[in-house]
């Protein structure tokens, strides 16, 4: 009961989960603190595994970066939403 309400809430809110972290400079920090925490226990290059990583706001970035990147998620929608973007 509780995955399907977590399922359900994040399929209906998939443009808002991307636009979250950089609508307003307090959402901007939040994204620059967990990427300098992440930062901390990534490898110089190679393969991670962003799980849970909703439409990809991260894995985005991993990529970027030159990581080859696998993106889990429980919501289709967000996976989709993922695709369209890398």
């Amino acid at each position: 009961m509780k995955e399907k309400l977590v399922k359900d809430y994040y399929t209906g809110y998939v443009q808002k989960e991307w636009r979250r972290l950089f609508r307003d400079p307090y959402h901007r920090l939040e994204f620059d603190t967990t990427w300098y925490i992440m930062q901390r226990y990534l490898p110089r290059a190679g393969h991670v595994l962003d799980a849970g990583g909703g439409p990809g706001r991260y894995t985005l970035e991993l990529a970027r970066r030159g990581y080859d990147v696998t993106l889990l998620d429980m919501t289709p929608a967000n996976l989709e939403f993922a695709k369209r973007r890398i």
